[in-house]
């Protein structure tokens, strides 16, 4: 689907109960060029509050079973920049309607690729219905 802009993007996102904890991602892409290049934000077993920050302070690449939050920028397949311990963010839910499906915030973060190179990303919202 194109946007006024002109790029085409795609977005995947759920927040669903499993095992009696919330799992939430969310992966923006554009897929203008005939590259993809994606955005994605996860938490996992933390129960998402409107009005409250989450810490995106792991690497869901190394470990795909933790608790709290992560930020990835994918520019392609081969380089994916993370968040860890020492490279952070913050994502801020500003509202979730479980009854509606509809999760809606803001987030930024900072990334580190398997080279040592760092990635900013800022001012990132979303309003989505999962």
């Amino acid at each position: 689907m194109a946007n006024p802009a002109g790029n085409n993007s795609e977005v995947n996102c759920f927040y669903q109960l499993q095992g009696g904890e919330y799992f939430f991602t969310m992966a923006f892409s554009d897929l203008r060029g005939g590259g993809v290049k994606t955005v994605s934000l996860q938490t996992q077993r933390i129960t998402l509050i409107a009005g409250q920050t989450y810490m995106l302070n792991k690497n869901s690449k190394d470990d795909n079973d933790f608790t709290g939050g992560a930020g990835s920028y994918f520019p392609n397949v081969q380089n994916i920049y993370c968040t860890n311990t020492l490279k952070t963010g913050e994502i801020k839910i500003t509202r979730i309607d479980l009854q509606k499906s509809i999760i809606s915030g803001t987030f930024w973060f900072d990334g580190v690729n398997s080279s040592g190179e760092k990635v900013e990303v800022r001012e990132g919202r979303f309003d989505w219905n999962y």
